[in-house]
């Protein structure tokens, strides 16, 4: 038997999740997550080492120790927060969704936000889709507008060609629903989603009050259409607000597609960046030379590399020379000569000797990775002006919902709750321009 030395977990050499080889010793493992933590850090858990001859602990106090630190470990992980690389926002790592890429572990708020950077070609596809209906939609409202006031303009009437009593259906009212529905529930799905995720994660933002604002407007215009005798009060069909919630839709969805178009070329940018890393390194371990995973390769190890190979990762040479293309990182067109005590740099191409480094920074701390990092810190950062309206947000939202609640609380304690009902409506509708405007 041996233990774990990241949790202290008693686990049998012949089943264990994991081994890694390091000075000279074999270390077992409980789990990947286990074997990801030493292979990152070897050092911290290397003198906490409980060699598999001690047995003056038994297996179920061994089994006891294990689940105490684990849970050790979720709590400090539930506390543990991430920035989304997509959008910004901050989230809990142990809610958040999770996707690995290139050995590190990147969190996301939304499906979306993981989608896009998963996929981005599809998700932009999908969003130009959604951003086509509407726009289709708005226009067709405009071109209709226009239409009409035109045709008063100068005196002509749609009555004049068109057989109404043979058309009962013909009316101002149905030719909005059918316009608008599609840009409310294709266009606006992802709004929907967006708020849904919100409601998950008790933080409340955009995407839950343009979502509410549309969806109260829609519904009441056609409760107005269809059901006009369940309103408290008559209100003419002319008064709907099918257009509003269109619009609003159809603006605010064209400016989150032009911002994944930005996105989509950074997240690209990105993608290269880890492209530049090879998958295996060649290192000798135990006076053998063997091909393991990049990832796996730990500070202090000898990496051979041969010509027309990426070097694994940062150090410094200790016998060989060769010339090294670092124009992938430096922009530098000529090759790098190097010999004995230079240095070189993960993710660069060696290009015609061979020769063997020590190396000395792995993981998160080579220069290729502090790189990526700044990209993508770059990419999730985010404008004075967007901070300010996201802190806005925070207040924003819960103020209209309550302002809305509270008029139709008012109006019904005082005997009308006709006029309370048509005040909570008008107050989530005229929220949505300044949603537009905030978003």
């Amino acid at each position: 038997m041996a233990i774990d030395p990241v949790c202290g977990m008693t686990v049998d050499e012949k089943s264990a999740t994991g081994t890694t080889v390091h000075s000279g010793k074999t270390w077992y493992f409980c789990s990947s997550h286990c074997q990801h933590e030493f292979e990152a850090n070897p050092g911290k858990y290397a003198g906490n080492d409980k060699t598999s001859t001690e047995t003056s602990h038994s297996h179920d106090h061994a089994q006891h120790h294990g689940h105490g630190m684990t849970e050790a470990k979720a709590s400090v992980a539930a506390r543990e927060k991430a920035k989304d690389p997509i959008c910004g926002m901050v989230v809990e790592k142990v809610t958040a969704l999770k996707s690995e890429r290139g050995g590190r572990a990147y969190y996301f708020c939304s499906i979306g936000c993981q989608r896009t950077f998963e996929s981005p070609e599809q998700e932009l596809k999908s969003m130009r889709t959604r951003v086509a209906i509407a726009m289709t939609g708005v226009l067709a409202l405009a071109i209709m507008r226009a239409g009409a006031f035109l045709a008063l303009a100068t005196g002509a009437t749609i009555v004049t060609w068109v057989p109404i009593p043979a058309l009962p259906w013909f009316t101002w009212g149905m030719w909005l629903f059918l316009l608008v529905t599609p840009v409310q529930f294709i266009g606006g799905w992802g709004f929907y989603k967006g708020a849904w995720s919100a409601i998950r994660s008790r933080s409340i933002n955009m995407d839950f009050l343009i979502a509410l604002g549309t969806s109260v407007a829609y519904f009441y215009s056609v409760a107005v259409l269809f059901f006009p005798e369940v309103l408290p009060v008559k209100v003419a069909e002319r008064d709907v607000y099918f257009e509003v919630s269109a619009v609003i839709i159809a603006f605010v969805l064209l400016g989150k597609y032009m911002e994944e178009i930005i996105k989509k070329h950074s997240s690209a940018a990105v993608r290269k960046l880890l492209d530049l890393k090879p998958a295996t390194a060649h290192v000798i371990r135990d006076g053998q030379e063997m091909e393991v995973p990049a990832e796996s390769v730990m500070v202090g190890e000898t990496v051979v590399v041969r010509p027309g190979e990426k070097i694994p990762t940062d150090g410094v040479v200790l016998e060989g020379d060769s010339s090294v293309d670092e124009s992938m990182l430096t922009g530098e067109s000529m090759p790098v000569e190097k010999t004995v005590g230079a240095k070189v740099i993960g993710g660069t191409l060696n290009r015609t000797g061979m020769f063997r480094f020590n190396a000395t920074r792995v993981g998160a701390e080579t220069a290729l990775a502090q790189i990526i990092k700044m990209v993508e810190e770059a990419q999730a950062s985010t404008a004075p002006i967007q901070r300010l309206a996201d802190q806005v947000t925070v207040y924003f939202v819960p103020a209209v919902v309550g302002t809305a609640v509270l008029a139709f609380a008012g109006w019904w304690l005082m005997g009308n709750f006709a006029q309370g009902l048509l005040a909570f409506i008008a107050v989530l509708i005229i929220a949505c321009p300044c949603a537009l405007g905030i978003a």
